[in-house]
């Protein structure tokens, strides 16, 4: 059914973010920093999530659900804008919580900045190459953009991790960096194993056809969730920490 395909996918995302989130709030101590500040940062795992998930759907069709390809890249252009959303809100928050954040980037810089600031870089690079005019022009030919692109992805993904595990929050205790690297290393590894692998066998018969429409729900599904990890995240850690 075609429904039951982009309903299939938004049920896999929300049991991969169940385990994500519960990783993030449960394994970690309970902050002792304020309410904003708290949701400042779990805006910068909800930014992390939807960047793993978009190492899973990177535009490529996949299988199941058995959908066009246009639905696929919708799909990883809508996760475009909903990362660099809870992006501007991790920066946000923060800047509210802290305004003299913007002390931090000034020399000596702490890695965490680094990180940060470099994440940041790549996430703009990355989205500005991928804009057609752009694409067209700088690359020319679509194999020489994906592997571009796929460089600049990979870059951010560490740069992004380093950058989470540097600050420490939600993750200074051994589990807790088990349960961040595990993900990245699984994410970083997707692409290049897909691309490596020999090709599965055909599925029968013809991908349904007119479903970029469906990326839409999904979407939403995801951004959603990411949306409920600083909301009710940062009330859950609180009334722990009482």
């Amino acid at each position: 059914m075609v429904v039951a395909g982009w309903a299939w996918l938004s049920r896999r995302i929300a049991y991969a973010f169940i385990v994500f989130s519960g990783a993030i709030l449960l394994v970690s101590p309970v902050p002792t920093l304020g309410l904003l500040w708290d949701m400042a940062m779990l805006c910068g795992f909800s930014a992390l999530f939807v960047l793993l998930q978009m190492f899973a759907l990177t535009g490529r069709p996949l299988s199941t659900p058995f959908y066009e390809g246009k639905f696929f890249i919708r799909l990883h252009e809508y996760g475009a804008y909903i990362l660099l959303a809870f992006v501007a809100c991790h920066i946000g928050f923060s800047l509210w919580a802290e305004p003299l954040l913007l002390e931090d980037m000034l020399p000596p810089v702490t890695g965490v900045m680094q990180t940060g600031a470099a994440t940041l870089m790549l996430l703009a690079v990355a989205t500005f190459a991928s804009l057609p005019p752009v694409r067209r022009t700088a690359f020319g030919t679509a194999r020489l953009f994906r592997r571009c692109h796929s460089v600049f992805a990979t870059l951010l993904l560490c740069a992004a991790a380093a950058h989470a595990w540097l600050a420490g929050l939600r993750l200074d205790g051994f589990w807790s960096s088990v349960a961040l690297a595990v993900p990245v290393g699984v994410a970083l590894t997707l692409p290049w194993a897909a691309r490596w692998a020999a090709r599965p066998h055909r599925t029968p018969g013809k991908r349904a056809r007119n479903t970029a429409r469906f990326a839409a729900p999904v979407a939403m599904a995801m951004l959603s969730l990411g949306a409920a990890l600083p909301l009710l995240g940062a009330a859950l850690l609180h009334w722990r920490a009482w």
